[in-house]
């Protein structure tokens, strides 16, 4: 992978924590208004919402950081897709499910 690949994926993370962090901010405030707020009162504070919905993008974001931290920082891939099917069974492996022998 790339140097411009890597600073791809990472800038398509950060894009995706900040939609989730404003979809999340608006969930929840949304919600409790919702559920909480009756007409005629002073709207809440959205303070408090704004502050989970950034923790929100910013737990999203570091765990696709850790999740691919082998791929974008090291170089090395680890990934289910890497793996192909006529490298992964060494040449010596025997096959004993299919035999007919008995045991």
């Amino acid at each position: 992978m790339g140097m411009e690949e890597r600073w791809g994926k990472i800038a398509e993370y950060i894009v995706e924590a900040v939609l989730i962090a404003w979809l999340g901010y608006l969930f929840l405030y949304q919600n409790y208004l919702l559920h909480n707020w009756h007409r005629g009162l002073p709207l809440p504070s959205k303070t408090p919402y704004i502050i989970l919905g950034v923790l929100m993008g910013a737990t999203f974001l570091a765990f696709e950081l850790w999740r691919n931290r082998n791929v974008l920082f090291d170089g090395r891939s680890q990934g289910i897709a890497e793996v192909h099917p006529e490298n992964s069974v060494p040449e010596n492996f025997e096959d004993v499910s299919s035999s007919d022998a008995e045991v």
